[in-house]
């Protein structure tokens, strides 16, 4: 069955083909859709976040303050409803790089469970996504294709004759861990 990219992977196939040389070939097609959705599928619960942009509705717990945190960053907000109140957006700021949108009216969010709905956009869209984060993806979908198209998947030595290779077995390749490190989320994100 063909392997469908899908719309928030983080490897592109046509960019991921031209970096291992593959011009017209389509042979890979299907593996180079898995290795990018796997490489997505990987990364962004270690960095506890989504990178692609999504719209999505939400319901929250209020907190009894001014502020409440959405997913970062975000692009909009189409919408914010307080129990049964739709909030003009003339009475809330909204912060896109940290998730945080603040009340400007004397009101605080209502404090009982799921009683704020957000309906928003965030993410990255493709143009804005950090060179890092498309580095380590790309580094990574690399490595897969090498190790699939060599058939060293699972292999921790070969020995040929009198030669011997030894290849790394870590989760996440060192050199894309130290480029997602940084992504790292902390709090509420995903």
């Amino acid at each position: 069955m063909a392997e469908t990219l899908r719309p928030w992977s983080l490897v592109d196939v046509a960019d991921l083909k031209n970096d291992l040389g593959i011009t017209t070939e389509t042979n890979f097609d299907n593996i180079i859709a898995r290795i990018a959705n796997g490489v997505t599928d990987y990364i962004e619960p270690y960095c506890n976040r989504y990178f692609k942009a999504r719209s999505i509705t939400e319901q929250l717990d209020g907190t009894a303050t001014k502020d409440i945190f959405l997913r970062s960053p975000i692009l909009y907000v189409t919408s914010m409803t307080d129990k049964t109140t739709v909030v003009a957006s003339a009475n809330y700021v909204v912060y896109k790089s940290t998730g945080r949108v603040r009340l400007t009216s004397g009101h605080v969010w209502t404090p009982e469970d799921q009683a704020i709905k957000a309906i928003y956009r965030y993410g990255y869209e493709d143009a804005a996504l950090p060179q890092n984060i498309k580095l380590a993806a790309m580094t990574w979908a690399n490595y897969w294709f090498h190790a699939i198209k060599d058939d060293r998947m699972g292999l921790q030595s070969k020995s040929e004759g009198d030669l011997s290779i030894s290849f790394r077995l870590e989760a996440i390749p060192l050199e894309v861990l130290e480029l997602i490190k940084p992504l790292k989320a902390m709090g509420r994100t995903r």
